[in-house]
């Protein structure tokens, strides 16, 4: 018998046992994004916190002369006025054509100091980032985001104003425009809250509902639609100018200290407001930056103190004008869609302003991180699936 030779075992023939890999699931990861984002959520509210005790609150004491908030100090005189009894020859009304002052002056007559003021103002947006969260496909983090690096959110925040109003009640606007079933609740909230902001704001969502009406027949043809407004105010503008019923003086004085905005309200005044409303929206987006002489010119020479008027606006307009320029390149802004048909309606309405302030069009960079956060392919209103539209 012939004997096997003695075969020693190969390194390769040893099988080890496997160890179980270490994978992170997808559960695993949403709590640490959350996280993540939650922290970058407080780190700005404590940012702007910040700002508050440093400029806003010494400002109010009387220990610096710095100007933050746009029209704050105007506010808390009038609940001055209104909560003492006072009486004020140069006093306008709370509400008047010209102006809207009444959601402010409220909200300065019930917590009466900045600093409840700017509490109550953190607790809206936090509602506000909430009912972002609440339309389907959007991205609340993303909205939050785009919101935050506008820097009139922040001076929005922590300052007596109308901006967060208006941030609040376009939010349960695009809810209630989302919805597969509307609340006439929601509607109620959104005018209300939108009457305390600005008096136009709330127009223009009532024309807004009117045009799209499943029976009107402007619901399909939201060109016409736009048409017939521009038309209206062409018409209707000269005539109130004339009328003695509405007293516009002191409105259209105020687009006096520009040249180019004076030409364009004689225009328009003469019956042409087709020939400048796409100028008026422009200037009403981009403000100072339509001009950039002026920043290496008498930009230099202002104030600086006034942190609002030389910072915050100039920050404000290049956010309008990039987030503006990326929806149009995302291919965001279709007229067939509720939302940008809403942002086209009142970009028109505004512009029939006598004059030019880019702060007023903040409502529309509150729409704009809305469509930009929104995913594709999802809702777009009544419950049914966008259809491709034209550009505005």
């Amino acid at each position: 018998m012939i004997s096997q030779p003695l075969r020693l075992p190969l390194l390769s023939d040893i099988r080890l046992p496997r160890l179980p890999r270490l994978r992170v699931s997808g559960d695993a990861k949403r709590p640490l994004r959350s996280w993540v984002h939650g922290s970058i959520f407080v780190a700005f509210l404590a940012a702007c916190w910040v700002l508050f005790f440093l400029v806003v609150q010494p400002t109010v004491d009387g220990k610096a002369d710095i100007r933050l908030g746009a029209d704050s100090a105007t506010y808390f005189q009038y609940a001055d006025l209104i909560r003492g009894h006072l009486t004020d020859s140069n006093q306008t009304a709370l509400i008047s054509f010209g102006g809207n002052l009444l959601g402010p002056v409220a909200i300065a007559l019930l917590l009466k100091t900045a600093f409840w003021v700017a509490v109550f103002n953190c607790f809206l947006f936090v509602i506000a980032i909430s009912c972002a969260s609440q339309i389907r496909g959007v991205n609340r983090w993303l909205f939050f985001a785009l919101l935050a690096i506008n820097a009139e959110t922040a001076v929005s925040l922590i300052t007596l104003n109308k901006e967060i109003l208006a941030l609040l009640s376009l939010v349960l606007f695009a809810k209630y425009v989302h919805s597969e079933n509307r609340s006439w609740l929601l509607l109620g909230t959104v005018l209300l809250i939108s009457v305390l902001a600005r008096w136009e704001q709330a127009l223009a969502i009532v024309a807004f509902l009117f045009f799209q009406r499943n029976s009107s027949v402007f619901s399909t043809r939201p060109k016409l639609a736009l048409a017939t407004v521009v038309v209206a105010i062409t018409l209707a503008y000269p005539l109130l100018l004339r009328s003695a019923a509405v007293d516009l003086e002191g409105f259209v004085s105020q687009g006096e200290g520009g040249n180019t905005i004076a030409v364009l309200d004689r225009i328009q005044a003469s019956y042409g407001f087709p020939l400048v409303v796409m100028p008026k929206i422009l200037m009403n987006l981009a403000g100072r930056l339509i001009t950039p002489s002026y920043f290496i010119g008498d930009y230099l020479s202002e104030d600086f103190s006034d942190l609002q008027n030389q910072i915050a606006i100039h920050l404000h307009e290049i956010a309008t004008v990039c987030i503006f320029a990326v929806a149009l390149a995302r291919r965001k802004l279709k007229a067939s869609m509720p939302i940008p048909f809403f942002i086209a309606l009142y970009l028109i309405m505004t512009a029939v302003s006598p004059f030019i302030q880019p702060r007023y069009e903040y409502p529309i960079y509150v729409l704009l991180a809305l469509e930009l956060s929104h995913k594709e392919g999802v809702l777009h209103g009544h419950g049914a699936e966008a259809s491709p539209g034209s550009p505005l």
